[in-house]
């Protein structure tokens, strides 16, 4: 299904089950909707109903040049999205940069739309940069990042992204691969090079300081061996947010969802459960 977010800017978005409570799913950068096929098939359709998205320039959803790829610029989009639904029993799930969109809604709409737990996974949460996008914003490896992706057959691309985000490298099979690479278009990569250049707002560390207003209750997931964003911003999270709990997924990555679905599902499940 598709979102008209506006003239040329369409989210793509799935709808599963029927459940009263309504679960958004908010993947992370340069990811997909896929990211979730891992834990998605666990949920209960009858007490759930499962909104995934593809967020703008990612997956199925518009890449332009034109568009605003920033974490502001995707919370806005999830914002209208939300009310678009007319979602009321809301529970937001998000990875790594859909971590970052999570806490932004939250801190910046939480009048205006009822979201009543949060799942926050490796989130992006501080003032940190990853190796991997300070390179994407230098414009001298831009250069050769867009070279690269037009010679270098895109599943090999996959390859070396998904070993550097997983810590069992084992688990990096040819199917995993695909789920990442049958995005990496050219085209998806300059959006994702523009994303990582204007990601953060000027007004960042303004709006940290405000997640200590935050009294929705969350449950903060992080890979014990995550590279990309360092579990120490898991703690600093949770000893931020008045009402969260903190779990550390041993020998994982930056992706759990994906590397360890069943722990994963069933820290989620417990959390959903909760009265």
């Amino acid at each position: 299904m598709i979102f008209d977010y506006s003239a040329n800017e369409k989210i793509y978005y799935t709808i599963t089950g029927s459940g009263k409570t309504q679960l958004l799913f908010l993947h992370g950068f340069g990811a997909s909707h896929k990211t979730w096929d891992y834990i998605s098939d666990s949920f209960d359709k009858e007490k759930f109903t499962l909104i995934v998205i593809d967020l703008l320039g990612h997956g199925n959803s518009s890449i332009n040049n034109s568009s605003d790829y920033s974490i502001l610029s995707q919370t806005s989009i999830v914002f209208d999205f939300i009310k678009f639904l007319n979602l009321k029993e809301l529970i937001i799930i998000g990875h790594s940069y859909g971590g970052s969109v999570a806490l932004m809604l939250t801190i910046l709409h939480m009048k205006n739309i009822n979201i009543k737990k949060l799942v926050l996974i490796d989130a992006g949460a501080y003032n940190q940069i990853p190796v991997s996008m300070k390179y994407l914003r230098n414009p001298f490896m831009q250069l050769i990042t867009s070279f690269a992706n037009v010679v270098v057959p895109k599943h090999l691309v996959g390859y070396f992204v998904l070993r550097n985000l997983y810590f069992d490298k084992t688990l990096v099979t040819r199917e995993r691969i695909a789920k990442y690479s049958i995005f990496f278009s050219h085209k998806q990569l300059k959006a994702i090079i523009k994303a990582a250049q204007n990601i953060l707002p000027g007004n960042f560390d303004e709006l940290i300081i405000r997640y200590r207003d935050i009294e929705v209750p969350a449950l903060i997931i992080w890979g014990k061996n995550d590279l990309v964003i360092s579990p120490l911003s898991g703690e600093k999270l949770n000893s931020d947010l008045k009402n969260s709990s903190l779990g550390i997924i041993e020998n994982c990555g930056h992706i759990p969802q994906e590397e360890k679905p069943k722990e994963i599902f069933e820290l989620i499940n417990d959390f959903l459960l909760e009265v």
